[in-house]
C-alpha cells in the first residue's frame, strides 16, 4: 500500500454540532485536522486536512468529548501523491456520541435503499 500523503475531510453537520476540534485517530495517534473552511456547529459545513506521509493501518473520525454530533454527510479523500489516484469515501448520516468514532479508512458500507 502506498503512503497516504494527505487526508481531507468534509463534514456537513445536522441539528446538533460540536465546538470541539475535528480529530482523527490515525495509526493510534490522535491528530486534530487543520481547518480549511467552516465549522462543526449546527447546520455548518467543515473542511479540514492533515499531511500524513505514512501508510495507513487504521483511521477513525473521533466523536465529541461531550454530547452528540449529528453528521448529515461525511466525505474523506485519501491523497497518495504521484503514486496512486486519490480515493474518496462517502459516508451517509451518522450520529457520533461522546467518545464514539467511525472508521473512515475502510470502504464505507453501501447506502441503504428502499424497495
Amino acid at each position: 500500500m502506498p503512503k497516504i500523503e494527505t487526508v481531507t475531510v468534509r463534514i456537513a453537520t445536522g441539528k446538533s454540532g460540536t465546538s470541539d476540534p475535528v480529530r482523527i485517530r490515525f495509526n493510534n495517534f490522535e491528530i486534530p485536522l487543520k481547518a480549511v473552511t467552516g465549522g462543526c456547529g449546527p447546520q455548518e459545513s467543515f473542511e479540514g486536512n492533515f499531511r500524513l506521509g505514512s501508510a495507513g493501518h487504521a483511521c477513525s473520525l473521533l466523536g465529541p468529548k461531550t454530547g452528540t454530533w449529528d453528521i448529515e454527510s461525511l466525505e474523506v479523500t485519501w491523497d497518495f501523491g504521484p503514486y496512486a489516484e486519490p480515493v474518496v469515501h462517502r459516508f451517509g448520516k451518522t450520529v457520533l456520541a461522546a467518545g464514539g468514532e467511525v472508521n473512515i479508512l475502510d470502504t464505507p458500507p453501501p447506502a441503504p435503499f428502499e424497495v
